[in-house]
């Protein structure tokens, strides 16, 4: 586990989480451009945006706290955990419309995460370091239309739901409360 190569959490979240080495600013939804007075964070090795989240040490705190909680947990065989993702946007891009990518523009390149790779690899890592039957990886993505992927097999811990945002963009609050989980 990449916390293992580290001393602490602290330097893990310093090293490799919230190493900021951008700015970025938005021209419209999904579309960033790296930007030296931009109020996005952005961290390159991992595509990581901050876009709500402002560099101060009680933020890089929080993330340290949020970390050692989550270590703590994964060490402490008491506890289940459930893991949540959530796509709230429909695909931008018209040339690669699918339902398993996230794309979004840096700089006017393109930048395809494929969800199912992306949720498969997290699934790999834990079960490398904790049982199965203590984590669930519940995938909620915004899609333009449902397809139900029948070929593609997910593992029995991950719960994949896909949901048409009634404004064909974003998901509300209200339409993933609905979903029965």
């Amino acid at each position: 586990m990449l916390l293992k190569n580290y001393i602490s959490v602290e330097e893990f979240v310093k090293a490799e989480f919230f190493k900021i080495d951008s700015l970025m600013t938005t021209n419209k939804q999904e579309e960033f451009t790296i930007n030296q007075y931009g109020n996005i964070l952005y961290n390159s090795k991992y595509n990581l945006i901050f876009p709500h989240i402002n560099i101060s040490n009680e933020t890089f705190q929080t993330f340290v706290r949020r970390f050692e909680r989550l270590k703590n947990i994964i060490l402490n065989t008491n506890y289940n955990l459930n893991f949540l993702f959530i796509n709230r946007l429909v695909s931008n891009n018209e040339n690669t419309k699918q339902n398993n990518l996230i794309n979004f523009t840096i700089n006017n390149s393109f930048i395809n995460m494929n969800i199912f790779e992306n949720i498969n690899n997290l699934n790999n890592l834990l079960s490398s370091i904790i049982s199965q039957n203590r984590f669930n990886i519940i995938v909620i993505n915004a899609v333009e239309k449902i397809n139900q992927y029948d070929n593609y097999k997910f593992s029995n811990n991950i719960k994949y739901y896909e949901i048409v945002p009634n404004n064909n963009n974003n998901l509300t609050d209200d339409e993933i409360l609905k979903i029965n989980i």
